[in-house]
């Protein structure tokens, strides 16, 4: 299991989240390195979920 804070979406206060990776860049490692992305569930625009397998 991976956890970390990303971006799912344009922010409204950028300073906040502008250290952030977008949740794509996430995606691309994870599929990168063998897994297989079975859900990506956005809750907010720093708060999601990325289900992947291998």
């Amino acid at each position: 299991m991976v956890v970390d804070k990303m971006r799912f979406g344009p922010v409204q206060s950028p300073s906040e989240y502008e250290t952030l990776s977008w949740m794509e860049t996430i995606a691309d490692l994870l599929v990168d390195s063998g897994l297989v992305l079975m859900d990506i569930e956005i809750i907010t625009e720093s708060v999601g979920v990325i289900i992947a397998t291998r």
